[in-house]
């Protein structure tokens, strides 16, 4: 018997980020294991790169629906004032001049509310015109953003339709933890008890998240599942390096946090005393621009523009050729120590050697060295950093083979495979088989 599960998710092609690709490999697998996905999503793109090829790899099964309104439009829907007209006119002011100057008032004291306003309400409202026409049998909720969770509780306060809570992330501490004042923290930190007391299963993707939300809610612990983030195969690439430069690359969305000074500055010593070996090196960043500055400029202004490019956001594909078209992938992640990079999967898969500049005793840390192809040198000492490049790049020089990532250890990381764990609660859920329709 098949099912369905409504699969509530912000970030889902054909935009290409990293937070769309665990719901897109749950809305390809699921149907393998007897639950037909109807994912309900953004309906456009905003600033991201697209990749409509991504949505071909779906069975025929699984529906995307999308909220009739983006982000921004339906934010300035939500300001739109009529009875202000008069006022306007009076003061000499255009059509619609107090409700955007509320609108921008409104999204700088508390960005969260703008997130309720343009999203989670709208996915409330689709979700359950989408219940009442498929009549799911569960709810599968993946964030960020934080405001997908909050969705998908209103729907299960609304439906009684079990929900299975997917934190990609952590909702109240970490990077993603910004609060704009203790009132808005305080609330947030409500929402997150809300969601997990009431979710039938909570999903997390790294083992220290598994730890530390059963040490926060231990009523619950028995909920607390974990299905890590994966790699997928269902295009091979004969991408090679190239014999004549010494290739590095970094393949992924770029933040400040991932654009660090510590590698330049590792580089311009490296660039300073070995400057035979410099001369081979070309350090790539390829992926969207997330940063508040030029990356071209910063690069310029690092005095490294003869070492480090930047080549801009493609497709999932090319990046996956650019990966294995690489002799080194950076992996760059300098505050966070709880996440396992859902990157790291696609590095492993390219099957070539990882050089990280994470935390020490974090999550990507322990996971580079359980691989056997990554290393991690750490993210506050250059020269640390600059003995690393140099040491693969002699390795290059001479010829020597780079270790490889042991197959049968990767195969469980599949994103099959842990699709298959994710299936499996489902399976689990006490409501299966029941439809039910909207109270």
């Amino acid at each position: 018997m098949t099912h369905r599960v409504l699969l509530l998710a912000y970030m889902f092609p054909p935009v290409v980020d990293a937070g769309g690709f665990r719901p897109l490999a749950f809305a390809r697998y699921l149907p393998g294991f007897g639950w037909d996905p109807i994912v309900l999503t953004r309906p456009d793109s905003g600033n991201l790169p697209l990749d409509p090829a991504q949505l071909e790899t779906l069975p025929p099964s699984v529906r995307v629906e999308r909220v009739p309104y983006g982000f921004v439009d339906a934010w300035h829907r939500h300001w739109q004032l009529p009875w202000a007209r008069p006022v306007e006119a009076l003061a000499g002011k255009p059509a619609g001049w107090l409700g955007e100057a509320l609108a921008w008032r409104a999204a700088h004291r508390d960005p969260y509310k703008q997130w309720e306003i343009s999203w989670m309400q709208q996915a409330i409202d689709m979700g359950l015109a989408l219940i009442e026409r498929y009549r799911p049998d569960a709810i599968l909720a993946s964030a960020p953003p934080f405001e997908t969770l909050k969705a998908g509780w209103s729907l299960h306060e609304r439906t009684g339709l079990p929900l299975v809570a997917d934190f990609r992330d952590p909702w109240t501490y970490g990077v993603l933890w910004n609060p704009a004042n203790p009132k808005r923290a305080r609330t947030e930190s409500s929402w997150e008890a809300r969601v997990v007391e009431a979710a039938a299963r909570i999903v997390v993707v790294t083992p220290s998240m598994q730890r530390r939300m059963a040490e926060k809610y231990p009523d619950v612990a028995d909920r607390i599942d974990l299905v890590m983030n994966g790699y997928e195969d269902l295009r091979t690439s004969d991408a090679s390096p190239p014999a004549d430069r010494f290739v590095l690359s970094y393949v992924g969305s770029i933040m400040e946090r991932r654009f660090p000074s510590v590698l330049f500055e590792a580089l311009r010593r490296l660039r300073s005393r070995h400057p035979v070996a410099a001369a081979d090196f070309r350090v790539r960043f390829v992926g969207p621009n997330q940063c508040a500055f030029s990356l071209e400029e910063r690069i310029a202004g690092e005095g490294l523009s003869d070492i480090v490019e930047y080549i801009g956001p493609v497709g999932h594909n090319r990046g996956r050729d650019l990966m294995r078209a690489s002799h080194v992938l950076l992996h760059i992640e300098t505050t966070a120590d709880y996440a396992v990079s859902s990157k790291l999967f696609e590095y492993f898969s390219a099957n070539r050697p990882i050089l990280g500049i994470v935390p020490a005793g974090s999550d990507d840390e322990w996971f580079l060295h359980r691989s056997g192809v990554g290393y991690n040198a750490g993210v506050s000492d250059p020269d640390v950093i600059a003995a690393a490049l140099l040491e693969r790049w002699d390795g290059w020089k001479k010829g020597l083979p780079s270790p490889t990532v042991d197959a049968a250890w990767l195969s469980q990381f599949h994103r099959r495979e842990q699709t298959h764990k994710l299936a499996t609660l489902l399976d689990g859920l006490g409501r299966v088989g029941s439809g039910s329709a909207v109270q």
